[in-house]
């Protein structure tokens, strides 16, 4: 009797977990819908008006004030990232937007994504976080491919989609062996400056009172007091290494994900034999080129 009491507190014990975890899936599912119908009602809304206007292709999107303000809030907050409002439907299209880009992460948002954004913090939250989450991991990786896979990621491109998910595109280069050795060697380079800097500072402080040390800083030569502008050329920038000069080739190519996870492993799966090399040339307008 005892086993069977047992068991049947087992069993209730069991039927109370799936039922919460039944209850639990249903909330999210509801809560997804939610956030796709706002995202769809926001659509519409624009859809109607752009109904009662003309639209050309170069059309600037028209968004609501809160809309507006928040993308001028994510702009502030995320120094780092180029924000683009756009309408686009193939991956095509988001890659021509996001190719505008000049910083190290480009994102695309979908004109109805940011009015519900707008519209609720907590849907706002959730996107802002993927972000987060997104570059963090990307910023962190990037280092650790350069030195173990050779493979240096130029930009990377982000887009918002309006089902709740991201998609990611990567631009990559590969590292030569040439250009490895050439950005060892600038590396020690700086190190070296820094630390001749700093042994002449500490010098010059203890053969000068304090009085005549401020006196001397003021004349103290400007590529000595910061070794990072030496080695710049006459027009005040910085000398291409011998590794960038016109007549270098190099790899590149595009790699895209719906994850970070998929996107890392994407680039570390590259096959940079099976990819031609391109000469360099300087880059006009945006510097993120999808279109390898």
């Amino acid at each position: 009797m005892t086993q069977i009491n047992g068991f049947g507190a087992y069993q209730n014990t069991m039927l109370q977990k799936m039922q919460s975890k039944q209850k639990a899936d249903a909330d999210e599912t509801v809560k997804k819908a939610k956030e796709q119908e706002k995202i769809r009602a926001a659509r519409n809304q624009r859809s109607d008006k752009a109904d009662k206007t003309e639209a050309t292709q170069d059309t600037e999107v028209k968004l609501s004030d809160k809309a507006k303000a928040l993308l001028d809030e994510l702009k502030s907050k995320y120094g780092n990232m180029d924000f683009f409002v756009a309408d686009y439907s193939t991956e095509a299209e988001a890659q021509s937007y996001l190719s505008r880009g000049t910083k190290e992460f480009s994102v695309l948002i979908d004109p109805a994504t940011l009015e519900a954004m707008a519209a609720d913090e907590e849907t706002k939250t959730k996107y802002t976080d993927m972000i987060d989450k997104a570059t963090s991991q990307l910023s962190e990786i990037k280092d650790q491919l350069e030195e173990d896979e050779g493979t240096e990621v130029k930009r990377i491109g982000i887009t918002i989609n309006d089902d709740g998910t991201m998609s990611m595109f990567a631009e990559l280069e590969q590292i030569s062996e040439r250009r490895r050795e050439a950005i060892a060697k600038e590396r020690e380079a700086r190190a070296a400056e820094a630390e001749e800097a700093e042994k002449k500072a500490a010098d010059r402080a203890e053969k000068k009172s304090a009085e005549d040390a401020g006196e001397a800083d003021q004349g103290i030569n400007a590529a000595e007091a910061d070794p990072v502008h030496r080695g710049r050329g006459p027009q005040g920038g910085r000398e291409l290494p011998e590794f960038m000069r016109p007549d270098e080739k190099v790899k590149r190519t595009v790699v895209s994900a719906d994850n970070v996870e998929d996107l890392i492993a994407g680039i570390k799966n590259v096959n940079w034999d099976e990819i031609e090399a391109e000469e360099v040339k300087p880059q006009v307008g945006g510097r993120f080129n999808f279109s390898v």
